[in-house]
């Protein structure tokens, strides 16, 4: 299937005509609060403060917590994020605040690496050591990837005290269908004393005509019988605009060989597809129906960035929900530099860019509109602009011919890139104002 990737860059005419530069709505700092039954008020119980690099990847997440008798922010916890030239997460690195030295303490640090495809192949988890006074690995996970660079399997090694060695702990392989949906997932645990992988457990997953998820079944392996056994099962139901609406989860009763309710979340969204309500109940066996337990809401902003989250818990003798905590965002627009990569990775593979004339978008630059060319053999499926937050912000379907327009209309200006589904895959860049 053809991915042929056009760079797009939408624009007014200005001075600012070719800045390789971008503007982008970033979360600075988030508050989070708890209900105060006694005074009926909001009370400060933790802040987050969030940096962002040079290109916008967040670099930097750091909570306080308010001291109950001082009311002074106090910091808790920290945690530091470094990226590649692709603008993937390479390190990531937690740290605690020490009262006495009144510093950060380093805690935990996970290193990502990545191939040469930009396909990620080892994670390794240390734990700080402050008699050596340096890193020590604990967890190594090394990534197998199809063709496509999805992950087919995870083999998970812990460090071995006595032994001074690494140790297989599990094996996590998934397999996807035609479309590079994760279809089923397995994971097997070493049991050293067959010097052998046994089964643990695994899930199997169903999806709708829209791809998305619809069922997972989840079955723990039985070493007596030799056999899966049913333990789980989660359905999600959606809304005429893709939303999921409902949630339910199930749990196997052997002895009926039936699935009993458990848990259920219904949701509800405004017009722009933000989720504004969710409701969470859990199943009372004994009157035989479903009981409230959380509500949340969620408020955003004119630019669709959630402002508040509010979390209410049932009272079962009032019968009515009460405020148990909230989160107010506080967010801002910032100027970064566009990096300058020539390989994307898709969700289906990576894409290196080759120049290829035999398809043409004009006019460049564009304005109103545009026109897409493409050699008769291309048999193109679907059509996605995107942006570069990777959002899809418009597709294109039933495309019977290969001279394809389409209109700007709402686009804001930016950088944005067209995805041609076909058989196979291309990239160029254009430029478009």
């Amino acid at each position: 299937m053809i991915r042929i990737y056009l760079l797009l860059i939408l624009v007014s005419f200005s001075s600012s005509l070719f800045c390789q530069e971008k503007t982008q709505i970033v979360l600075d700092s988030t508050s989070t609060f708890l209900w105060d039954s006694q005074t009926s008020s909001w009370v400060y119980d933790r802040h987050n403060i969030y940096s962002y690099d040079g290109y916008g990847n967040q670099s930097e997440n750091i909570n306080y917590q308010q001291h109950p008798e001082t009311n002074l922010w106090i910091g808790s916890w920290r945690y530091t994020y470094q990226y590649n030239a692709r603008g993937r997460q390479t390190d990531v690195i937690s740290y605690q605040w020490d009262q006495e030295t009144r510093d950060w303490v380093n805690k935990e640090r996970s290193l990502q690496i990545y191939n040469a495809n930009g396909i990620q192949t080892k994670l390794i988890k240390s734990k700080w050591e402050s008699e050596t006074n340096d890193w020590i690995e604990k967890e190594v996970n090394i990534y197998d990837s199809d063709a496509k660079g999805k992950p087919t399997e995870v083999i998970t090694y812990d460090w071995g005290a006595e032994t001074h060695d690494w140790i297989e702990y599990c094996r996590n392989a998934t397999s996807y269908d035609a479309n590079g949906n994760p279809s089923m997932n397995i994971v097997d645990i070493w049991n050293p004393v067959y010097n052998d992988w046994t089964s643990g457990w695994r899930y199997v997953y169903a999806y709708d005509d829209n791809g998305n998820q619809i069922e997972v079944m989840h079955f723990n392996w039985n070493a007596v019988n030799n056999d899966w056994l049913r333990n789980l099962y989660y359905l999600d139901t959606y809304d005429v605009n893709g939303n999921r609406a409902k949630f339910t989860s199930y749990s196997w009763n052997a002895k009926t060989s039936t699935w009993i309710d458990n848990i259920q979340v219904s949701e509800l969204y405004d017009e722009n597809g933000n989720r504004t309500e969710e409701s969470y109940y859990f199943w009372n066996s004994e009157a035989n129906n479903w009981v409230n337990t959380w509500y949340y809401l969620n408020t955003y902003d004119d630019y669709g960035n959630q402002s508040d989250w509010i979390q209410n818990k049932w009272d079962p003798q009032a019968l009515e929900w009460e405020y148990f905590s909230k989160q107010r965002s506080y967010w801002s627009e910032k100027v970064f530099t566009i990096a300058d990569t020539t390989t994307i990775t898709t969700d289906k593979a990576v894409v290196k860019e080759s120049i290829n004339d035999n398809f043409l978008v004009y006019p460049n630059p564009i304005i109103d509109n545009a026109t897409i060319k493409l050699p008769d053999t291309a048999e193109i499926k679907q059509i996605d602009i995107i942006n570069v937050y990777g959002r899809t912000v418009r597709t294109i379907n039933n495309v019977y011919s290969n001279i394809i327009s389409f209109q700007r209309e709402n686009l804001p200006n930016g950088i944005y890139f067209i995805r041609i589904r076909a058989k196979e895959t291309y990239l160029k860049k254009v430029i478009i104002m």
